[in-house]
């Protein structure tokens, strides 16, 4: 009988090892790997504004977009959800905010502004991660027909100055338009 429990402390010694081994992979994957490549990854389902990414400033681009429903009705909520990305390290906690416009875009129709984007102020994001920033907007249930402008964009909350687009034309990026009948 005494031989019966000679082998189990090896055992014993052996699946921990194995269980430290995985550990320690599993740190190097999200210390090494995953900071660097993609491998890992789901693919970000998400469509690019006109002409691409843009630049807002020299500080920050928007990625791209994705719309829930891509065309809402009327009274109905409209999930927006906006992908940042740090062009370089900014000192500055920006808000970012999407607006449903007037056709003509002189008056807003509906709003969502977020204080810290994706959760996390603007001072601390790294350039080398996608920040996801969602929003929603409540539709107005009586919208007279027209073709009305989804914008967005980045402000600073102590003076007001928002991030130009790299075209120069507007404060904001028209990333959409909700089509009315």
């Amino acid at each position: 009988m005494a031989g019966c429990g000679e082998g189990s402390g090896g055992e014993v010694t052996h699946a921990l090892s194995l269980g430290l081994l995985l550990v320690a992979l599993l740190l190097a994957k999200a210390t090494f790997i995953d900071g660097h490549t993609a491998w890992f990854r789901q693919p970000v389902a998400m469509q690019q504004p006109a002409g691409g990414p843009v630049q807002l400033g020299d500080k920050i681009v928007l990625l791209g977009y994705k719309l829930q429903p891509e065309q809402p009705e009327s009274g109905q909520v409209w999930e927006v959800t906006l992908y940042w990305q740090g062009a370089v390290p900014v000192d500055t906690n920006y808000k970012s905010f999407t607006h449903l416009l007037t056709p003509d875009e002189a008056r807003l129709v509906a709003q969502k502004d977020n204080e810290h984007p994706g959760l996390l102020p603007t001072s601390w994001w790294r350039q080398d991660k996608i920040v996801q920033d969602p929003h929603t907007l409540q539709v107005p249930g009586s919208l007279p027909p027209g073709r009305y402008p989804l914008v967005a964009g980045m402000y600073d909350p102590q003076s007001g100055d928002r991030l130009m687009p790299s075209d120069g034309k507007r404060s904001y990026v028209v990333i959409a338009y909700l089509d009315v009948q």
